[in-house]
């Protein structure tokens, strides 16, 4: 528990800041991969639509099963698993600085 205490509260600032822009990076890739993840499904839709001459529907069947399309949901769920690990570290990271800041004033109750 005294490692807590060694850091500076400036120290403590800079990692809240890394770890939220660690988040925000993480995010934005998520996020970037979700939004193409409608272009990409109309895009293969049209182009099976063009190329087998088939109804919309069944061009997106052929779409959702095209490997293109399984790639990118790999990428997709690989980039919102990463996602997820960056906030739950930066969740922990605030309760470990709430769980000190408990144990800072327990201390300086006691010893009083």
């Amino acid at each position: 528990m005294e490692a807590f205490t060694l850091k500076t509260p400036e120290i403590i600032k800079e990692e809240l800041d890394q770890a939220s822009d660690d988040m925000a990076e993480k995010q934005y890739q998520y996020k970037i991969l979700d939004e193409h993840k409608k272009i990409i499904t109309e895009m293969l839709t049209l182009n099976y639509k063009l190329e087998k001459n088939c109804s919309m529907t069944e061009a997106k069947s052929y779409a959702l099963s095209d490997e293109k399309y399984k790639t990118h949901i790999d990428g997709l769920l690989e980039a919102e698993k990463i996602y997820t690990k960056a906030k739950s570290n930066y969740a922990n990271l605030l309760a470990t600085l709430e769980y000190m800041r408990s144990w800072i004033a327990t201390q300086r109750h006691i010893s009083k």
